[in-house]
């Protein structure tokens, strides 16, 4: 099978054996640490990104940090790994989509993206896991910090905020 390797404009065809040698070695060098795109020469594939235009949020809640801990680690039993939360822009979050049925599908075709609900809590600072207080779960949270969409919402939810939180 051939393989085509597209790396800073250029094209280069190897077959599945092929050697380091058997390539010029500034380019053996930008593989290893730039590599863009390996496709098989049977058919090349289009990217296109196209981000969301809006997001709707139809409900939101927020709570004070350790509360929402809790609350995200209660359906887990001692030890069980729960959902990862989501952090950006000073606040950590779970949201939830619709189902995909035809009229979200096309309101996502639209560039409209919509979360029935958001639950939140300020955490200034980015910290990789919460502990409930008794310690037996621990919840993963992620850095959506380049996530462009995580942030939008993040700072529109953030605006909402009623409940101070300290730092942690």
């Amino acid at each position: 099978m051939l393989f085509t390797i597209f790396l800073r404009g250029q094209r280069v065809t190897v077959n599945e054996n092929a050697r380091a040698q058997e390539i010029h070695l500034p380019l053996i060098l930008d593989i290893n640490s730039k590599l863009l795109v390996i496709m098989s020469d049977e058919k090349e594939v289009k990217v296109t990104y196209k981000p969301y235009e809006e997001i709707i949020i139809l409900e939101y809640t927020e709570y004070p940090l350790d509360l929402f801990i809790e609350l995200e680690g209660m359906p887990a039993r001692a030890g069980e790994l729960v959902l990862p939360l989501n952090w950006a822009e000073g606040v950590v979050f779970r949201h939830s989509a619709f189902p995909p049925k035809e009229s979200v599908l096309e309101e996502l075709r639209k560039g409209r993206l919509y979360w029935a609900h958001v639950a939140f809590a300020l955490m200034p600072k980015f910290s990789s896991q919460a502990t409930t207080k008794d310690g037996r779960v621990t919840v993963n949270i992620l850095d959506q910090t380049n996530n462009s969409i995580m942030r939008a919402a993040a700072r529109w939810v953030k605006q909402q905020a009623k409940v101070r939180t300290p730092n942690y």
